[in-house]
């Protein structure tokens, strides 16, 4: 998954079919499917750079290869071992990224004819067993392009997107103790609140999971890769319960996003 399209994609895949009320049922329980135009970004901007015949991005891990329409290879990246950087016109460059051989994402990036305005476009299958998420999103520009840089280059900030929907819904149902929470595109976990960490499957950037409830309707998890925190999100039901804020804290790239979902 390419990191411009992870902040946007994992918070979406963080989300829950409604199940009829039970005794033990908590504040969480049901599908909630996520409103991106309610979504606010912060933290440390993007800064990418197409200079040379070289593409750069201050991603987590860092990414650095020739930009010449040739697969190169990624390290570190739980998501993908081989990217593309194709430049298609003074305007736009296409992205592709792969893993074992298949692509797994997809990404157009365009600059708006003033340059302030920078336009993702894309589909990723990189943590999904079954559709590809279709997203599309926009950044505007904080910092300038180096002298002689293609125009995609500079500092970035997200400010706005939509996803499809097999990203923006996912069901939570509880147990007594036990919370399992599943998504439309393979994600799922069962673990004991206010237990120790469980496994986490579908995703190959989060390998454990915790959850901790801090009162009937606020509920923090806690996403570990290879043992280190990797996102922190606390979710809120609303008192009537028809709404839920979800605050996440991508820990290993300075990243936040706060959206709200609907109960469905």
């Amino acid at each position: 998954m390419n990191q411009l399209s992870y902040l946007l994609i994992t918070a979406s895949l963080l989300l829950p079919a409604a199940a009829f009320a039970t005794p033990e049922a908590s504040a969480l329980d049901g599908t909630w499917k996520q409103d991106m135009k309610t979504a606010k970004f912060a933290g440390k901007p993007y800064i990418l750079s197409v200079q040379d015949g070289i593409f750069e991005c201050n991603c987590v891990p860092p990414q650095k290869f020739a930009a010449d329409g040739k697969p190169h290879t990624l390290e570190g990246n739980p998501y993908e071992d081989t990217a593309t950087a194709t430049v298609v016109s003074p305007t736009e460059l296409d992205l592709v990224y792969a893993k074992a051989g298949k692509t797994v994402d997809t990404q157009a990036i365009t600059v708006s004819t003033d340059g302030m305005t920078e336009r993702f476009k894309g589909a990723d299958s990189s943590a999904t067993n079954s559709a590809p998420v279709d997203y599309d999103y926009f950044a505007k520009r904080t910092g300038n392009a180096p002298a002689g840089a293609h125009a995609i280059s500079g500092t970035w900030i997200p400010i706005s997107g939509s996803a499809s929907d097999n990203a923006l819904t996912a069901t939570y149902k509880t147990d007594g103790s036990t919370l399992t929470m599943t998504t439309p595109t393979g994600q799922s976990y069962t673990v004991t609140i206010d237990g120790p960490p469980a496994a986490y499957a579908g995703d190959p950037g989060v390998t454990t999971v915790a959850v901790k409830k801090i009162n009937d309707r606020t509920y923090q998890e806690t996403d570990y890769r290879d043992g280190k925190v990797a996102v922190v999100t606390v979710m809120t039901v609303a008192a009537d319960g028809k709404t839920a804020k979800f605050q996440s804290d991508f820990k290993f790239d300075d990243h936040q996003m706060e959206i709200t979902a609907n109960k469905q």
